[in-house]
């Protein structure tokens, strides 16, 4: 009895011995758990509002493009400053939309945009608003970076239409670099100016067949049709899928007015492997038989 005793009043004084520090530590840390959770919750929720709040502006600034809102310009304006490029982005891209003079200064401001897109979009709707005062930035832009980043001033310049502005164009149909004299025939598809068809005729003539085929379908367009089948058949066997697409395209403007367009294309069905090749001689043969 006295052993069950000691066993008894020795367990109940190690229980009383542990429990205080089981009772403290417990709440300690469940407490120091719930401060750090209620503080991330605090951040997530405040992130989602901010976030919540850039949507808007983003939907806001897209919508006054969408209405053509001459009213909404100014706060157009002044979202081209925004701290989220893509509100920036949406900004530039509706002033070109709207179409009002008066964005005009906000846009050749956003040239200098640190966001590649920004600059792209800005540069596009100086275009559209064609903005004589903006040929000298536009015309730097074109002369710097890659082809594709040159390729939307190159754009905005033959749509400004001037002849400093177009003249600046068939220069870079001149390049040296095949992909920039190729981007410049692109865009003077939109000028038929003779200086335009000029540059184009010279450029038909180079070796590179990338420049070649941009020339070819910029000509088809403006509807200079002769001696253009002769030039554009060989590029169907280029070894780049994209000049064989261009071909493509080209020799789909020829197809109503030279017989031997169709026969060619359907050939070309026979042997072409590349899917997207395939898909645009697919259309254009539909198109040619409708």
């Amino acid at each position: 009895m006295k052993r069950v005793a000691i066993v008894f009043w020795s367990a109940l004084l190690a229980l009383l011995v542990g429990l205080p520090l089981h009772i403290m530590g417990a709440p300690a840390q469940s407490w120091s758990q719930k401060r750090a959770a209620k503080k991330a919750e605090k951040k997530r929720s405040a992130d989602r509002a901010a976030r919540k709040v850039i949507k808007e502006r983003r939907r806001a600034a897209r919508q006054a493009g969408r209405l053509r809102d001459e009213k909404a310009v100014p706060e157009l304006i002044e979202s081209l400053k925004d701290s989220d490029a893509d509100v920036r982005l949406e900004a530039a891209v509706s002033l070109g939309a709207v179409g009002a003079n008066s964005g005009k200064a906000g846009l050749k401001s956003a040239l200098k945009d640190k966001d590649k897109r920004v600059v792209y979009s800005a540069t596009r709707s100086l275009g559209i608003l064609k903005d004589k005062d903006s040929i000298e930035d536009l015309k730097g832009l074109a002369s710097a970076g890659s082809a594709d980043e040159r390729e939307p001033a190159l754009t905005a310049l033959v749509r400004i239409g001037t002849p400093e502005a177009v003249a600046a164009v068939a220069g870079h149909a001149k390049d040296k670099d095949a992909a920039t004299a190729a981007i410049a025939c692109r865009s003077l598809q939109w000028s038929d100016s003779e200086g335009s068809l000029a540059a184009l005729n010279r450029c038909i003539k180079r070796e590179e067949t990338e420049v070649q085929a941009s020339a070819a379908f910029a000509l088809a367009r403006h509807g200079r049709m002769e001696g253009l089948f002769k030039a554009v058949k060989p590029l169907l066997n280029d070894a780049k899928a994209s000049i064989r697409v261009e071909a493509v395209q080209t020799l789909g403007l020829l197809g109503s007015r030279n017989a031997d367009v169709l026969p060619l294309l359907v050939e070309a069905q026979k042997t072409e492997k590349d899917p997207l090749v395939l898909q645009i001689l697919d259309m254009t043969v539909n198109k040619l038989t409708r």
